[in-house]
């Protein structure tokens, strides 16, 4: 689950990005378009996940029984976006989310409001991750559908399949 968790987290960083390049790109060029997107606007950010899908052949009854029973729950919270934060350079955050992972993109598209794209990152040793994205962006709102598909030695099966829906919104100021 790390590991999932991990390779998610550039996939994750996009949602940021505006570009009206549909073609493959590298971390590197997905994080210099960022630099001149639209930038999330400062304050009180309200999050909403759901899981949507969880098969992980192998897994052990309890830990698959756990996801599942996750399944259809919102999970909400809140955090404070500063503007420092909000102002930051966007390369450093994907180089982390990278986590050791060589990632590309099959196909990537942040124009009019919309993201569209997959990514593929692989970690030596630990596997292969896909993640399908799509999704509506702005400055005080955005939405996300993620389907992710990892394969790794590493865990029970070989593999798993999620999907999850992420909703966010500006909500106020900070406190």
């Amino acid at each position: 689950m790390k590991t999932l968790i991990c390779l998610m987290l550039p996939a994750l960083a996009l949602v940021a990005c505006d570009s009206a390049d549909k073609g493959p790109k590298t971390p590197e060029q997905a994080a210099a378009e960022m630099k001149e997107a639209v930038k999330m606007k400062p304050g009180k950010w309200q999050t909403t996940m759901q899981i949507t899908k969880f098969e992980m052949p192998g897994a052990p009854p309890e830990a698959a029984n756990a996801m599942k029973g996750m399944m259809g729950q919102a999970q909400t919270s809140e955090s404070c976006l500063t503007k420092e934060e909000a102002d930051k350079d966007p390369t450093e955050f994907i180089k982390k989310g990278q986590a050791g992972a060589d990632c590309t993109f099959e196909h990537f598209d942040v124009s009019g409001g919309k993201l569209d794209g997959k990514m593929i990152c692989k970690k030596a040793g630990q596997g292969t991750m896909e993640a399908a994205m799509k999704g509506t962006l702005g400055a005080e709102a955005m939405t996300m559908t993620m389907d992710t598909h990892v394969t790794d030695p590493n865990m029970p099966g070989g593999k798993v399949e999620m999907g999850m829906t992420m909703n966010s919104k500006r909500i106020g100021e900070c406190t």
